[in-house]
């Protein structure tokens, strides 16, 4: 809110002898009723890789979230050191920007995230929710599997005929370990299906 106030003084001169109020007024000054601003209602990310991600926030833009501030609120972005520790790191404080691009994180890293705002009373009571990002990525597909080796069985036993192949780690694992592999497999050029869903 906007208050615009000016003042005149008045004296047992001027109540007891029923005189207009004509003694002078006060210069005019302008005051402006402030609050704490909100916080941002959530960060988000997006563009995310091994080691990268681009984290987004929305501006505020109710005079009322903003505290009715006479500035344009400041925005600060913080983060940990993405192992686990406080989010003590100001990464960004900006008035206009809407996003952060980070990069060089160590593959399979979890960073946290959150957001507190500024303005001309000061900052916000609460923090936005944190938010966490696991820096990692689907992995690259596995080489072409090899052949290993066969058996022509043995129907004495009941063992079936079969061969044996396998496979390398793919190259780029996505910043995290492999768990496992699913392997599929067509017999005389019929329809895929799972042969094999295990761990590594």
């Amino acid at each position: 809110m906007k208050y615009t106030v000016n003042l005149q003084a008045y004296n047992f001169y001027t109540t007891f002898y029923n005189l207009d109020a004509s003694s002078p007024w006060s210069p005019v000054a302008t005051f402006y009723s402030s609050d704490l601003p909100q916080s941002t209602p959530q960060l988000s990310f997006t563009d995310r890789t091994s080691t990268g991600a681009t984290i987004n926030w929305s501006l505020l833009t109710n005079p009322l979230a903003k505290g009715y501030s006479t500035i344009d609120p400041y925005y600060l972005l913080w983060v940990d050191d993405c192992q686990g520790s406080s989010i003590t790191n100001l990464l960004v404080n900006s008035t206009s920007e809407t996003s952060y691009a980070i990069s060089n994180i160590p593959p399979g890293s979890v960073c946290k995230f959150r957001m507190n705002v500024l303005n001309i009373i000061g900052y916000s009571k609460v923090y936005s929710s944190t938010l966490k990002v696991l820096f990692a990525s689907l992995p690259d597909a596995p080489p072409k599997p090899v052949y290993a080796g066969r058996s022509g069985g043995n129907a004495v036993i009941g063992l079936d005929a079969y061969i044996s192949i396998s496979w390398e780690a793919p190259i780029h694992t996505g910043g995290l370990p492999i768990l496992g592999y699913l392997v599929q497999l067509s017999k005389d050029g019929g329809t895929f299906f799972v042969a094999y869903d295990g761990s590594v």
